[in-house]
């Protein structure tokens, strides 16, 4: 199970530092291998088939959210349509990472299913993570952060 996380992981990094380079045109700086803070813009999705549950997190600080949200948002936009915008890319983003990464798994999870992605609050998040063991990693870049965490249980 250890290195079906790992290898997990791994995708899942490798996606995301694709995604905030290619799509974003943003120069990652650092990714560290662990990080234990949440951010402005949280989302989790969930993988799972009869023998495995796995849940991710993605989060993302408020000034690297914002560059997203330019690239991917154009043109003038009401305040009550901006939130509701954000919540729907935040959703997006990591349905992306997520989705290309599962290329990339290990052979035996072929048979996936991906939820519909949802976004949460710092204090939702941390309800699911309280007393979890769970894979993190951090990247750096010069707008903020972009953290993910990754919990995996046995299913059924």
């Amino acid at each position: 199970m250890e290195k079906d996380i790992n290898h997990i992981l791994e995708s899942i990094k490798n996606e995301s530092k694709n995604f905030l380079e290619n799509n974003i045109s943003l120069q990652t700086y650092e990714i560290k291998t662990f990080c234990n803070k949440l951010n402005h813009h949280t989302s989790i999705i969930t993988l799972e088939d009869d023998t495995f549950l796995c849940r991710v997190i993605i989060s993302i600080e408020k000034e690297l959210f914002e560059a997203i949200f330019s690239e991917f948002i154009a043109g003038e936009i009401e305040e009550s349509q901006r939130d509701e915008l954000a919540i729907d890319l935040s959703n997006e983003i990591i349905n992306i990472i997520v989705g290309l990464s599962t290329r990339n798994f290990p052979k035996k999870f072929s048979h996936l299913i991906l939820s519909t992605p949802l976004y949460l609050t710092k204090k939702e998040v941390r309800k699911i993570i309280e007393k979890k063991q769970f894979q993190s990693f951090e990247i750096i870049t010069s707008l903020g952060s972009f953290n993910s965490y990754i919990i995996m249980d046995k299913n059924g």
